[in-house]
């Protein structure tokens, strides 16, 4: 048989047909796969938690003309925590659909896999979930190959750009001064320094900061203008956030 085994997580899944799900999984190494599970809709399926979404588990599918299918299942982290607070249910499925997007099928996304399990782990834990939701963002642009420029102006790289006069334009890619910024949108100078910061810390650090909410909400704003422009669209799940 034409099998096959990977560890991944549930990025999304949709009903198929009267008892079988269409999973999207986000594997280390073969990227992003879309696969069935058949009867996991039934009450006693040994396939239903598995495929719950955020669910990271340890699959055994069988290769297909067209999809995969899933034949044995191991839960690994059920993330039960996540789909219990619909706080941190809005930030995970951001985190999911982002990972989702910066994913091409049956590509390698080792550093992205780590990188939506850590942020998992965070949103469940103790950490602030739209902190960890913009550490990812900033994390998963540059693993994808996006990462925004924010230390010194993108177009010409002067570095001493006044805090008063910083721009953002998602066309030059990050942070523009007063001369290369007719395009940008101002932004205050503590929303960069923060933006700086989430986008070198590691996921320990995430607990200690304590971001003013007016710099994450604008950083949110900007970097969905930056994802708007680089996928070519708007990820749904920030409009969501956009409503909380």
């Amino acid at each position: 048989m034409n099998l096959f085994k990977c560890e991944a997580i549930v990025l999304r899944m949709m009903e198929l047909g009267e008892a079988d799900r269409l999973v999207t999984l986000l594997t280390s190494r073969h990227g992003k796969i879309r696969v069935v599970a058949k009867g996991a809709r039934k009450v006693m399926s040994r396939f239903s938690a598995a495929t719950n979404t955020f669910v990271h588990s340890h699959f055994v599918l069988h290769k297909g003309r067209n999809l995969d299918t899933i034949t044995q299942c191991d839960v690994v982290e059920p993330f039960r925590g996540i789909r219990e607070d619909l706080h941190r249910f809005a930030f995970a499925g951001h985190i999911a659909d982002l990972a989702d997007s910066l994913t091409h099928d049956g590509e390698p996304a080792a550093s992205l896999f780590a990188l939506t399990l850590a942020a998992l782990r965070a949103v469940e834990g103790d950490c602030d979930p739209e902190i960890v939701a913009a550490w990812f963002s900033l994390n998963a642009l540059s693993a994808a190959g996006y990462r925004p420029v924010l230390d010194r102006c993108a177009s010409c790289d002067a570095a001493d750009i006044p805090p008063g006069e910083i721009r953002f334009d998602p066309a030059a890619g990050g942070v523009v001064c007063p001369r290369c910024g007719e395009g940008g949108k101002p932004v205050l100078a503590g929303t960069i320094e923060m933006m700086k910061f989430l986008q070198s810390a590691d996921q320990a650090r995430l607990r200690v900061i304590r971001p003013d909410r007016g710099m994450l909400r604008e950083a949110r704003v900007i970097l969905g203008e930056y994802l708007g422009y680089h996928l070519g669209r708007v990820p749904r799940s920030t409009r969501v956030l956009e409503r909380l």
